[in-house]
């Protein structure tokens, strides 16, 4: 029944919105400044959207595409304007409620990042959709006065910082850690770096201070290119638990690939967003093949004349799960010959 709308032109107050979407359970859509598209006509009614939560002000969404809206029967929600983009993110952050925001190691969290850049920003749409966690902007030297008051407001406990200390100061981190606000910075060599460094994060279990995801799926957009397929991948990912990371068009960075290369057991599907003119058919490939783990392989050792032999296999098995019902003489073959193995050792568990 609610529905988000927000500027797909421009990247503050959708990047704010994840985590209201969260509380709402609602997805993220775009508009244009002064255009109502199709696509996001058409979804909103096969979403069965009652409510429109509109992000930003008339600045950023006019009132002509307001006044569409209404014409089309949505009852418009429109409290979410500031004076600027971090008021904007303040007032967003108040909407979620203080008893609603989640909670990262027994202490309410949210997320802070530069609010001059979407970068480091956008895969942390994934847990604050998934956690209901704000994602409050700042300025990168100075922490902004609405974000300061927010914080305190919403008795926030814990941040999650977005970004080194060339997006968000060290002065400002410094300036939290003496109001008593524990934070952990999320800082990698580059914005896939860091997405990879978060989803790590992600998939930690919760007893040792992660989110405890389970790894099952990832989301990746173009982070490299654009930020508006960004925005609505965040809430997609944070619905169902999976990671966000971002790919260029023409090939994928080292840090998104090695996340998939190393766990490639867990993960079962891969969701593109985005047409092959943000993400090339060959580098879904190669996210692909970065994310497939290859077929087992058993080497039989005999010796001819003797009765025993060894078997080596490429994965690691579970010795005690083996039987001698796991293995059988093929039939009508000499005995020394040929040992055939039961089917489900051909992928052998641990």
């Amino acid at each position: 029944a609610d529905v988000i709308i927000a500027s797909g032109e421009n990247f503050p107050d959708g990047l704010a919105a994840a985590g209201l979407a969260g509380q709402l359970d609602s997805p993220v859509l775009l508009v244009g400044k002064d255009t109502l598209p199709t696509e996001t006509v058409n979804a909103l009614a096969a979403l069965g959207a009652v409510r429109v939560h509109v992000m930003g002000g008339l600045g950023v969404i006019s009132q002509s595409v307001r006044d569409q809206l209404t014409a089309l029967g949505y009852q418009l929600i429109q409290t979410y304007s500031g004076a600027n983009r971090y008021d904007t993110s303040a007032k967003i952050a108040a909407a979620i409620g203080t008893a609603n925001i989640g909670g990262l190691g027994g202490k309410r969290t949210a997320i802070l990042t530069v609010g001059t850049n979407f970068a480091d920003a956008l895969a942390a749409g994934s847990p604050a959709f998934f956690g209901r966690h704000p994602i409050l902007l700042t300025d990168p030297n100075t922490l902004s006065p609405e974000t300061s008051a927010a914080i305190t407001s919403l008795g926030i406990q814990n941040l999650i910082i977005m970004g080194g200390t060339g997006a968000v100061s060290q002065a400002i981190q410094t300036q939290l850690n003496a109001t008593g606000v524990t934070t952990t910075r999320i800082a990698g060599t580059d914005r896939a770096n860091t997405a990879q460094l978060l989803a790590n994060l992600l998939i930690t279990a919760t007893g040792s201070g992660g989110f405890g995801y389970q790894a099952v799926g990832v989301v990746v957009y173009n982070g490299f290119d654009g930020f508006a397929d960004g925005l609505s991948a965040g809430p997609m990912a944070g619905k169902a638990g999976y990671v966000l990371l971002p790919t260029d068009d023409g090939s994928v960075p080292t840090s998104t690939n090695s996340f998939m290369a190393t766990n490639k057991a867990t993960i079962a599907l891969i969701s593109l967003v985005g047409g092959t003119s943000v993400i090339s058919a060959s580098t879904a490939s190669a996210l692909q093949a970065a994310a497939t783990t290859s077929g087992a392989t058993a080497t039989i050792t005999a010796v001819h004349g003797l009765t025993t032999g060894s078997i080596t296999f490429s994965e690691a098995i579970n010795p005690a799960s083996l039987t001698t019902a796991d293995f059988s003489v093929l039939s009508g073959a000499p005995a020394e010959s040929v040992v055939a193995l039961a089917p489900d050792l051909t992928k052998p568990t641990n």
